[in-house]
Formats: C-alpha cells, structure tokens, sequence
C-alpha cells in the first residue's frame, strides 16, 4: 500500500509586484497555515516518509516550516518539473518515487493540484473544497500498490483532507 500526500503551498506574498512568480516568498497568514499543517500531521500521525517539492520558493518554504512544525525530519528532492506542474507530471513524479518510500508528500501549485485530487477522489463524495484546493491545503490519498509504477489513478482513495481554516491555530 502506498500513500500520497498533496500539500499545496501556503499562501504567498504580492506585495513586490516585479518579483518573478517563482521567487515570490510566503507571507505571515502562509507561514501560520503551513506550521498549522505540521503540527496536525505529528498530531494525527501522518508523516511521510519522503518528500517532492516545486522549486519555488513558497513551495520550499512550505514543506520547510510543515517539517519544524511537525518535528519531523524526512529527506525530500527539489523537482522544477512541479512548478505549476500538470495532474500528469505530478502523477509521473510520483510513480518514480523511491521503492523504499511507502508515504510521499508532494508540494506544489494549483490548478494541477486541484485537478490531480479531484481525479484521484473518484465517485466517491468529495468535500467541497477539494476542488478549489485553498492554499496549504493536504488530501491523503492511499493507493492498493506495492510499488510506485504501479499506482492507479483510478483505485485512488482519499483518506483525509484539510485546509488551515479548519484547524484551531489559523
């Protein structure tokens, strides 16, 4: 059985509006969000065991501030593939994780993030805001496959979603 986590990055600063979309840092709301993140993923156990992340910088810095939070200590790849990536690439890079990785966090950007969850959600009813995807928001999905090429986007089944609104600490 393998487990992907999609984490959408934290909310970003505009201030700098000459700033190229990938520099772009997290702004005080992101940085909350993504400790919120951490500490629910220690509190319900949800650590990965790997992660992938968009070289952009509100992507590294969300997958940066969920670990401290979450006192967690994974070891995890830049992708620039996963800047602004599609359901397709983001799905690819996830087949190609380590064998040894039963639980891969994947960090990164809407629209793709949005519409990978939702196709992997299935038929099964999904909570409203699966499909805006807000920022720093994480879907578990578990996958009946032993072994990363074998994931099927089709026997998906989502496991637990949240979005920082939801939790107390945002």
């Amino acid at each position: 059985m393998k487990t992907l986590m999609l984490l959408r990055h934290a909310k970003s600063s505009h201030a700098n509006p000459l700033m190229r979309d990938r520099d772009r840092n997290l702004n005080e709301r992101g940085r909350r969000s993504a400790a919120a993140i951490g500490r629910h993923l220690s509190e319900k156990q949800l650590i990965p065991d790997f992660a992938m992340t968009s070289s952009a910088a509100r992507a590294v810095q969300t997958l940066e501030l969920v670990t401290a939070a979450a006192n967690a200590d994974f070891p995890f790849s830049l992708e620039e593939e996963l800047y602004l990536a599609d359901p397709a690439v983001i799905m690819a890079h996830a087949q190609g994780a380590p064998e040894e990785v039963q639980s891969l966090m994947m960090v990164g950007h809407n629209p793709g993030y949005a519409s990978l969850a939702f196709m992997l959600g299935g038929k099964a009813p999904l909570p409203p805001k699966l499909t805006a995807y807000p920022t720093a928001a994480l879907a578990v999905f578990v996958f009946e496959a032993r072994h990363w090429t074998d994931l099927d986007p089709t026997k998906a089944r989502l496991t637990h979603f949240v979005t920082p609104k939801e939790l107390a600490d945002d």
